[in-house]
């Protein structure tokens, strides 16, 4: 799977490194990408959780062409394993981040470290007792790798980044897997 997606990252990254003339990422940058992909638990989360998928949004300021400070909120929604019909678990990421850029350009690859607040809820659609539902709010991290491309000549760019997350919840640590798509939006503030 992930030879594939880096595979396809490549197919799409060279021609358009090919095309490109200008050098997007420079001071003073600011980057809004809607972002959107599947969450996979894994460790002891995954004996209770399905796969599932988060949606949500990022933003980001270039200090320098090849680091960004930013924030993202992202939802992520999983099914449960024992009771898959009536059991939903939720996680809301309020993350705050860096981005390394490796090769500033047209088309990178980068590393990313976010950590924040990560709230997750569990409710139960019982037939006896009615709705119950559990939540908590936990310190949490994440870090990855990922490539982006900005199309020529234009404010929009594309990204693909696979993130590993854990929140650190009561008892056992809750993680997961992210790989997540988006449309990068710049704006120069110069």
């Amino acid at each position: 799977m992930r030879a594939l997606l880096i595979t396809v990252a490549l197919a799409v990254a060279i021609p358009a490194a090919a095309m490109a003339q200008d050098v997007p990422f420079v001071k003073g940058t600011l980057e809004f990408a809607p972002t959107g992909g599947a969450s996979i638990p894994f460790g002891d989360f995954n004996s209770v959780a399905e796969p599932g998928f988060g949606v949500g949004g990022t933003g980001s300021f270039y200090l320098m062409p090849n680091l960004a400070l930013g924030a993202s909120i992202v939802w992520n929604s999983y099914g449960a394993d024992a009771n898959p019909d009536n059991t939903t678990i939720s996680i809301w990421e309020f993350t705050g981040h860096a981005k390394y850029l490796f090769m500033p350009g047209p088309v990178t690859p980068y590393a990313k470290g976010a950590v924040g607040i990560f709230m997750t809820k569990v409710s139960v659609d019982d037939p006896t007792f009615g709705n119950i539902s559990d939540s908590s709010s936990d310190l949490g991290m994440g870090g990855g790798v990922g490539i982006q491309a900005r199309i020529p000549k234009s404010m929009f760019g594309v990204f693909g980044e696979t993130m590993g997350n854990v929140a650190f919840t009561q008892g056992s640590s809750t993680t997961y897997y992210s790989v997540r798509l988006g449309l990068n939006i710049y704006k120069p503030t110069s």
